[in-house]
């Protein structure tokens, strides 16, 4: 008899350790729930069991918390596979960051951030500008001429593109009339969960931002799974003036980081290009014509 309660005991212990710890982190494009015999609409902190099957459609990503285990898990396109399965196969890819998951979870759950997304996001102060320093060097070490943008894809530390396409159409786009919008569709071939954005460097030199951050800069929105294509699809950008060639820089890197920050610390004088972070970056060029 003791033996058998002892067993119980374990089963129930292992049960509640999984109980109330898995919650949805960010949702990209359609992802749903198996709820009998019906799908429903997954989102932002809904709770999760290991044994829900889920569906993520072509192009979208689902990302999961663990409060317990500090990580976080991501996957692209899967159709009908349980949670459990998903934490077991993306478990080598999970965020290694225990300082930025902390801050994630108390974004989510604590109210010390909020869901606002925009160019102009108030922004937190869980960490320094120590990364984004960083990444500015490394970008910099990586052009392949003294121009300040020439950078070069091969030296990238992740396999990362992108593609523009017309969010009409489906169409990739790679020269356009000004006023035309189109989104990012961005390809992650690392073995990583990486956060990207996109700088925007215009033909008469001055730099933008292209995708918006979230006021407790988490970047979960900009999460891309390891292998994965994701349509950034709620994020379009216009192609503006001035016309000429914009180039285009995505920037990944493995912790969440602010690209403003990063284009500040870009444009000062003597800044050296002897970054230590690990970042991926490609680089295209796109016309803009009247």
């Amino acid at each position: 008899m003791k033996r058998m309660l002892s067993v119980a005991s374990m089963l129930i212990m292992a049960l509640a350790t999984y109980a109330g710890n898995l919650f949805v982190y960010s949702v990209t494009g359609s992802v749903e729930r198996k709820a009998g015999n019906a799908w429903q609409t997954l989102t932002k902190r809904a709770e999760l069991q290991e044994s829900d099957v889920v569906r993520v459609k072509d192009g979208a990503s689902l990302s999961i918390i663990d409060k317990s285990a500090q990580k976080i898990y991501a996957t692209g396109a899967v159709d009908g596979k349980s949670v459990g399965t998903i934490i077991k196969e993306q478990g080598s890819a999970s965020s290694a960051s225990t300082q930025f998951v902390a801050h994630a979870v108390k974004s989510l759950f604590n109210g010390n951030g909020t869901d606002n997304i925009s160019h102009s996001a108030a922004g937190c102060t869980y960490r320094g500008d120590i990364i984004e320093s960083d990444i500015a060097k490394s970008i910099l070490a990586k052009k392949n001429s003294e121009a300040q943008f020439n950078v070069s894809n091969e030296k990238s530390d992740f396999g990362v593109s992108f593609d523009l396409v017309d969010p009409k159409t489906g169409e990739i786009v790679v020269a356009a009339k000004a006023g035309r919008e189109v989104y990012f569709r961005v390809k992650n071939n690392s073995s990583k969960i990486l956060y990207v954005n996109v700088i925007d460097v215009a033909s008469n030199g001055e730099m933008a931002e292209c995708l918006p951050i979230d006021d407790a800069q988490t970047l979960s929105h900009l999460l891309i799974p390891a292998n994965c294509v994701i349509d950034l699809e709620d994020y379009p950008i216009e192609l503006t003036y001035p016309l000429g060639t914009d180039n285009l820089v995505l920037v990944a890197s493995e912790v969440p980081y602010d690209l403003r920050q990063v284009n500040k610390f870009l444009k000062m004088p003597n800044i050296k290009a002897d970054g230590k972070q690990q970042i991926g970056v490609y680089s295209r060029t796109i016309a803009i014509m009247q």
